[in-house]
């Protein structure tokens, strides 16, 4: 175990960038979207679509019991979000069914302040826990309002749910302590469909909370434990960047694992935190960079990780 505390270095980085999106009232956005003007939408299967906005990537399952929702966007999304799921649902007089938050980030529950009073709102416990008092990221004093009751989730659960709505069952299994202590994925179990959540930044270095439960090394373990429930046919919803196959998973986790090990590696030769962070990383990894995480702030969790791990 790492002895000395690193979350000083992370302070004028990593924390600083990430202050506003981790707000739960956040309207600014910091994973390279622009201001969304309308949600680009893609066909999973006959009643699944993928919606991509300012924030999260959103699933939106149409059928005869109305819409079920897997996230929400930024609060400011919603009046667009809402008309992009009028063009999309066959049964406008059933509304939304459900809503299922993956996680508390206010990227991907800020419409639970528009659309909470349509639907019971889905998620793990530690969501509703962690939405219904305010939320403070110490290392720089930045703080989010607790959300009203409406907003909060309504229907909690500890390790595993399952839903059977539309026609399909839909199994919610909670991820604990990766990207934070409260992730849910969504398998869409008849239709080979799953949404990690912000498990998965594709193409991108990971935002890992660690104010929040979150840590590297679990994240990897929790992704591998999914592994044996998908096939190559699985359709993968990040929580941010393209459509993902189980080769682009794979391929994520790879990336993940050696840049874990690279850091243990120069931290076992006795590098300084400087030095790690000054040499970066090899350049097989360099386009991960071009996400909201840069190298310095993912070897920065990393450290961090390690040092809680």
């Amino acid at each position: 175990m790492i002895k000395r505390s690193f979350k000083a270095l992370l302070v004028g980085s990593t924390f600083l960038l990430a202050a506003s999106w981790l707000s739960a009232n956040a309207l600014a956005d910091t994973h390279g979207h622009d201001d969304a003007l309308d949600y680009q939408t893609t066909a999973l299967t006959k009643n699944l679509t993928l919606l991509q906005g300012k924030g999260g990537n959103i699933i939106a399952q149409t059928g005869p019991d109305g819409l079920l929702l897997v996230d929400n966007d930024y609060a400011d999304m919603s009046p667009k979000l809402l008309a992009a799921l009028d063009q999309l649902n066959p049964n406008k007089d059933q509304g939304i069914r459900y809503i299922v938050n993956t996680h508390w980030h206010g990227d991907h529950s800020g419409g639970n302040l528009a659309l909470g009073k349509q639907a019971p709102i889905i998620a793990h416990r530690m969501v509703r826990e962690r939405l219904s008092q305010p939320q403070e990221l110490k290392a720089f004093n930045m703080k989010s309002d607790a959300y009203p009751v409406m907003a909060l989730p309504s229907l909690v659960y500890d390790k595993q749910m399952t839903l059977h709505v539309n026609n399909e069952t839909v199994h919610l299994i909670h991820l604990a302590n990766g990207h934070t202590d409260g992730d849910s994925v969504v398998f869409f179990a008849d239709s080979q469909v799953v949404h990690l959540g912000d498990h998965m930044f594709a193409g991108m270095f990971p935002f890992v909370d660690l104010d929040h439960g979150g840590n590297a090394k679990q994240l990897v373990k929790n992704l591998e434990s999914l592994l044996p429930l998908l096939s190559a046919d699985s359709k993968i919803v990040p929580g941010h960047g393209p459509l993902s196959t189980l080769d682009d998973l794979n391929t994520y986790i790879e990336m993940l694992k050696g840049c874990i090990n690279h850091v243990e590696t120069a931290l076992a030769k006795g590098d300084s935190v400087e030095t790690i962070q000054a040499n970066g990383l090899p350049e097989t990894w360099s386009d991960y960079a071009n996400g909201f995480i840069k190298t310095q702030q993912w070897i920065g969790f990393i450290i961090q990780s390690l040092e809680n791990s």
